[in-house]
């Protein structure tokens, strides 16, 4: 697998915690040039100096990927450094725990929407032509609520949903380029930063480490798509070939929770 990601230029956004950061070490170690992308200054200045030990390159831009204009000028900055793009994965994300609401939840889902669904394609939209040059991946990191319903996450879910639809349709588009486009969906991940309310919703956990290599394995056989952990596993089959079964289930574990 390292030599594999050797001198292949990686985009990740949402570098700067979690999974995304977790995946820039990795990706570090394996001598890639990597670009971090993320809205904390201090940790992409972090990760800089993570770099300086490893065997990689790093480049790391701020910008907030639900902004276009910030997006065309940090691809800008990537191709004119780095020449290229092979790998770009959409991690950046934000969720949000609460049921709909009347009066509230329209503002909520514009914003979940204008991270999660239109920063993915922003970035995919700018990445696009280098990584059709070069026959590379795009790599979308979904969850559970991306394919199955899941009480208390109407406006995530459908930021989430709305990225199958666009990126599981770009992939028909990419086939015959040689482009692969994997959606990622682990079941909720150990980031070490959860609410309490993320605490009382949230079952099976996956440490980060088993996430982030699960899917630098996914990107290597292209796969298009990923179910990391046993929860995504169940949710993804059971909801496919029983809904009225998995919704029970689902409703049964969740509405004392809220």
């Amino acid at each position: 697998m390292q030599d594999y990601f050797k001198d292949k230029s990686i985009v990740i956004t949402g570098a700067t915690s979690g999974l995304g950061r977790r995946l820039a070490e990795i990706l570090l170690s394996y001598s890639a040039h990597v670009t971090a992308i993320g809205r904390n200054k201090e940790a992409l200045s972090e990760l800089e100096a993570l770099a300086k030990k490893s065997n990689g390159e790093i480049l790391c831009i701020s910008c907030d990927v639900g902004d276009y204009e910030q997006c065309k000028s940090a691809f800008k900055k990537i191709l004119d450094h780095f020449g290229k793009v092979d790998v770009l994965i959409n991690n950046a994300g934000i969720t949000n725990i609460s049921k709909f609401e009347p009066g509230k939840h329209v503002e909520v889902t514009k914003s979940l929407f204008q991270t999660n669904f239109f920063g993915a394609v922003n970035c995919t939209e700018l990445a696009y032509n280098s990584i059709v040059q070069h026959k590379g991946s795009i790599v979308n990191i979904s969850s559970v609520a991306g394919y199955s319903p899941l009480m208390g996450r109407t406006a995530y879910s459908a930021s989430k949903h709305a990225m199958h639809g666009f990126f599981d349709t770009l992939r028909t588009e990419l086939k015959e380029h040689g482009v692969n486009v994997m959606m990622a969906c682990p079941t909720f991940i150990q980031t070490g930063i959860r609410t309490s309310a993320e605490q009382k919703v949230q079952g099976e956990t996956l440490s980060v480490d088993y996430v982030a290599n699960k899917i630098l394995k996914g990107i290597v056989k292209r796969k298009r798509l990923l179910l990391i952990g046993k929860t995504a596993t169940f949710a993804y089959w059971i909801n496919k070939l029983f809904p009225e079964t998995y919704e029970k289930i689902m409703i049964r574990n969740q509405k004392n929770k809220f």
